[in-house]
């Protein structure tokens, strides 16, 4: 398996201290990364701009002449955004390490430095870089497989998806869509007539539970001047419109039984009859379906027609929730934060570390869509340029709602509890212990003494 000591990753040490910078050395070279060092951090900002994409990391002191941390973590960020930066200071307040956050620094360490606790930050910075180049090579390679640019992720459940997809693209078997609201179901289906020998056809979606049953008739198949009230003139109908390429009907749960029995005849005889006509028009249509409902209990309860379900059966692609597949949250909300900055010309922003793991403890049952939305209200609103927790509203309650879930059914022992719950708050904050001493209402000794007490990974 490979790791980050099969291809030595490249840090930029700046730091006027020659002891110091030494330390970093010793360090870099024990973690098998490559080095540069300057003490001038100017220098170092005039060698960055020449190659900012051969570096990974970068590590910084704050106090030095010239040019401080802050000021370095601001001209860096002007030339590249998404590097990595950990600012190390002997002159360390709250106010720095905020500010340095604020900025978009990855972290900050305190002198003297805890080597063991640098290299812990260091090696998941560039985990974390590693994550977003990987996503780089997704967005690359979107329009090869023509998957729609925001139905994007790493999970093996969605590359599961994907694999699907290419599969049943080519064919012509009608596809049934299932998942929750806001998981992406209407992107399976462009990426599916994409991917298809139709794709230079009509891609025509409709939502059966937004039109009103005494109209969807006429929607899907047509009709006839004078066929009812207000039909002033002909109409050809979706069927028509999408002959040769594809229909997408969307919630087709929703499908009154009346018109069940009409769209699965349109499915044998490839023929549809428009309202008010002895006519029948054919129509060479391929027919992708999506639902958010359980059709097995509607054929059971009489509401979805057996027949009907087994025809638009033919390859069922199941789409997991944003809640089973959390680990593509870096990247959809890379994806979201890029969009919607270049779509309202904001000054590229990017989500603080902090944020981030807001995001990855939320429970979503929006899924994508409301990520989407909650991020774009973020780009609006927020003042930063970088993205921190409270620039994203969600709600509280949806908050953490798998831990409170599974560690209550059980009925655990209290001292079991406090052992998941500081294992909990030390994975939320990400290992930082003054953090999570603050978040537990404790002094840092009584942290450490619980850490060593119940054997905690850190």
């Amino acid at each position: 398996m490979t790791n980050i000591h099969d291809f030595p990753e490249r840090v930029l040490i700046v730091d006027d201290d020659p002891s110091s910078s030494f330390t970093f050395q010793t360090l870099c070279e024990e973690m098998n990364l490559v080095y540069n060092v300057f003490s001038d951090p100017m220098q170092a900002i005039t060698e960055f701009k020449k190659d900012p994409h051969s570096y990974s990391i970068i590590l910084s002191d704050f106090l030095m002449p010239g040019l401080n941390g802050l000021e370095l973590i601001e001209k860096v960020f002007s030339i590249r955004d998404e590097i990595p930066i950990i600012l190390i200071t002997g002159h360390g307040t709250k106010e720095v390490a905020v500010e340095a956050l604020r900025l978009g620094a990855f972290d900050y360490v305190n002198k003297p430095v805890n080597i063991k606790e640098l290299s812990i930050i260091i090696s998941r910075a560039l985990k974390i870089q590693k994550i977003l180049n990987e996503n780089k090579e997704l967005q690359k390679n979107l329009y090869s497989r023509l998957i729609p640019e925001s139905f994007i992720g790493k999970s093996k459940k969605i590359q599961d998806v994907f694999h699907i997809i290419k599969r049943v693209a080519p064919t012509s078997a009608s596809v049934l869509i299932l998942g929750e609201t806001g998981t992406g179901k209407e992107l399976v289906a462009q990426a599916i007539h994409k991917q298809s020998d139709r794709k230079e056809e009509r891609f025509v979606a409709v939502n059966c539970a937004s039109i009103p049953e005494g109209l969807l008739e006429s929607e899907l198949f047509g009709h006839k001047k004078g066929a009812f009230t207000g039909a002033d003139q002909d109409r050809a109908g979706l069927f028509y419109e999408a002959n040769r390429g594809t229909l997408f009907l969307d919630e087709i749960g929703d499908l009154p039984m009346s018109l069940q029995a009409k769209l699965l005849r349109v499915i044998q005889e490839g023929k549809v009859r428009p309202v008010g006509s002895n006519q029948e028009i054919s129509v060479n249509v391929r027919i992708l379906t999506a639902t958010h409902k359980n059709l097995v209990q509607l054929i059971h309860q009489e509401k979805f027609r057996e027949d009907l379900y087994f025809r638009l059966n033919v390859v069922t692609i199941q789409l997991p929730s944003l809640k089973e597949r959390k680990e593509d949250i870096p990247l959809l909300s890379d994806f979201f934060v890029k969009k919607y900055s270049k779509c309202y010309k904001s000054n590229s922003k990017k989500i603080s570390t902090q944020a981030m793991v807001k995001l990855m403890n939320y429970a979503w049952p929006g899924n994508v869509r409301e990520l989407e939305n909650t991020i774009e209200r973020a780009i609006i609103m927020a003042q930063s340029l970088v993205l921190q927790e409270n620039d994203f509203l969600l709600t509280e309650s949806n908050i953490n709602s798998d831990f409170k879930t599974q560690k209550f059914t059980d009925l655990p022992s209290l001292s079991l509890l406090e052992k998941d719950y500081l294992q909990f708050v030390l994975h939320h904050t990400e290992g930082k212990r003054e953090r999570a001493a603050d978040i537990l209402k404790i002094n840092r000794k009584t942290l450490y003494k619980k850490i060593k007490d119940y054997g905690l990974e850190v």
